[in-house]
C-alpha cells in the first residue's frame, strides 16, 4: 500500500525512467521492476513534475493503483485494485493523508469495511469504522454515529440529536456524552445526555445567519468503571473524542 507522505521522495529517487511523448503532447514518466516489468506510469508536465494520471501495476501486469496528481499532491479519488480487477479500497487524500470515508472490498467486490480515519500528531486512528458481515452492518465490531437533524434549519434555536453505535456499549458503569461545537456555532446545555444500549444525546444550537453552514465539532464520550481496593472505591474514567460535521441550509424563521 502506498504511503503518499513518501511520494516526493519516491519520485526523486527513481532509478529507471522512460519519457514517452504521445500524439497529444502528453508526457509520461515510467518506472520498472528490476526484472523489467512496468511498475509505475505517471503523467508529467514540461517541468517533469507529476501532473495527471498516476498508475501503479503489479509485477504480473495488472493495475494495482490509480489516481490523479498535481504538484506531488493527490487531487482526485484514489483506487486500489485486486489482481482480478475488482476495487480493493477507495477514498480521497488530503495533504497526502487519508481523509473522509474510505471503503474496503474483498476480491469478489463485496463491501467489508467503511472507515473514517483521523490524524492526531501525525498518528493515524479512526473516527468511525463500520464492519460488514454477509452484507449487513456488524454492530458487535463497529464504532460509528448518526446525526439527526433537518437539512434545512431556521434562524434561532434548533435541536440536534446524535446516536452512537459502539462495540463496547455495554462496558463501564457510567457513561457521559456531550458535544463541543466549533466556534461559529452557539450552543446550550452541552451535558444533556440520554444513556441506553444505542447511546443518544441531544443539544440545541442557535443560528444567526441565513445560508449554507457546516455544523461541526466533537463528541465527547466519558466512560467510567468503578474499582474497589480494600475498602475504598475509585472511579477510573476514559475519554474518547469523535469529530462530526454536517452541512445544512439556514433560512429565515417562518412567522
Amino acid at each position: 500500500m502506498i504511503d503518499f507522505r513518501l511520494i516526493p521522495n519516491i519520485l526523486g529517487a527513481l532509478a529507471t525512467l522512460l519519457i514517452i511523448s504521445s500524439c497529444n503532447k502528453q508526457k509520461y514518466k515510467s518506472t520498472y521492476y528490476k526484472t523489467g516489468e512496468l511498475n509505475e506510469k505517471i503523467e508529467i508536465n514540461n517541468q517533469g513534475e507529476p501532473d495527471g494520471v498516476y498508475e501503479q501495476y503489479y509485477k504480473s501486469g495488472e493495475l494495482r493503483f490509480k489516481t490523479k496528481m498535481k504538484n506531488n499532491q493527490v487531487v482526485d479519488s484514489v483506487f486500489y485494485y485486486h489482481k482480478n480487477g475488482k476495487v480493493m479500497e477507495k477514498g480521497v487524500y488530503k495533504n497526502n493523508l487519508k481523509s473522509g470515508w474510505w471503503k474496503y472490498y474483498d476480491s469478489l467486490g463485496k463491501l467489508t469495511v467503511e472507515e473514517e480515519p483521523v490524524w492526531i500528531d501525525n498518528k493515524r486512528g479512526y473516527n468511525q469504522i463500520i464492519y460488514y458481515k454477509k452484507g449487513a452492518i456488524d454492530f458487535t465490531e463497529s464504532d460509528f454515529f448518526k446525526i439527526y437533524s433537518d437539512d434545512t434549519l431556521e434562524i434561532g434555536k434548533n435541536k440536534i440529536e446524535i446516536e452512537l453505535f459502539l462495540k463496547n456499549r455495554n462496558e463501564g458503569n457510567y457513561r457521559k456524552l456531550y458535544a463541543i461545537l466549533n466556534k461559529n456555532i452557539s450552543q446550550t446545555n452541552k451535558n444533556d445526555t440520554i444513556n441506553g444500549r444505542c447511546n443518544k444525546f441531544q443539544f440545541y444550537i442557535f443560528l444567526k445567519k441565513t445560508g449554507s453552514i457546516d455544523i461541526g465539532g466533537k463528541i465527547v464520550e466519558i466512560t467510567a468503571r468503578t474499582s474497589k481496593k480494600n475498602t475504598d472505591s475509585t472511579i477510573n474514567g476514559i475519554e474518547v473524542d469523535r469529530f462530526f460535521h454536517k452541512k445544512v441550509y439556514v433560512k429565515d424563521t417562518v412567522k
